[in-house]
């Protein structure tokens, strides 16, 4: 996954070969209207091996079930250097990853530990929970289990876009009409989107 203004990578298990690296830095850079990626950065290893970096995570904006008030996870502001946004440059609907930090992680696995619901694969989340073209359980979820905890209401991260700069961007998920995905935890720590209508195309996250 490619960090702020970096190329897009998978684990160093999994390097990439040029021709693929190429076309990763161009979708970046279309993506961050003209910015330049400087280097990768290495991605969970059961992670698609095509990841282009949204940003910085900042912030997740939970809206559990039935309920109409957010709760907000903001990442500690010395953890946010190591906590990533990305998409899936080969899915048809850029489906979004989060790569957390070991700090990020242990926060996640006191949220899995605290939360009600029952375990389930991600894609039977998506399938059950989700709404939107992102609810297929056939469209290549990760084989993990989690524990389903709401839609993700709003997503914000930072990053370099030419002509904004260093800026922090917040986006409504589901806006316009659009279904928000279901925001899950692993017992691992990590956080999990499934369902959804959202695409990540050069102007952005969409819908």
């Amino acid at each position: 996954m490619a960090r702020t203004r970096r190329t897009s990578s998978r684990s160093a298990t999994h390097r990439i070969g040029p021709a693929a690296q190429k076309r990763l830095e161009s979708v970046y850079k279309r993506w961050h209207w003209g910015e330049m990626p400087t280097h990768v950065i290495d991605c969970d290893p059961d992670f698609p091996p095509h990841l282009v970096e949204i940003g910085l995570l900042l912030e997740l904006h939970l809206r559990p079930f039935g309920a109409n008030k957010d709760t907000v996870f903001a990442v500690r502001e010395d953890d946010i250097p190591n906590s990533h946004v990305g998409f899936d440059a080969d899915h048809k609907h850029q489906r979004i990853y989060f790569q957390c930090s070991p700090a990020l992680r242990e926060s996640g696995r006191d949220l899995y530990r605290m939360a009600e619901s029952k375990p389930m694969a991600l894609a039977h989340a998506a399938e059950e929970l989700g709404e939107g073209h992102h609810a297929n359980p056939r469209s290549g979820y990760v084989k993990t289990s989690v524990k389903p905890l709401g839609h993700l209401a709003h997503l914000t991260y930072f990053t370099h876009k030419k002509g904004d700069g260093p800026s922090g961007y917040i986006h409504e998920m589901g806006e316009e009409g659009g279904a928000p995905p279901v925001l899950c935890v692993s017992s691992d720590g990590r956080f999990w989107l499934a369902g959804g209508t959202y695409t990540c195309p050069a102007p952005g996250i969409t819908r």
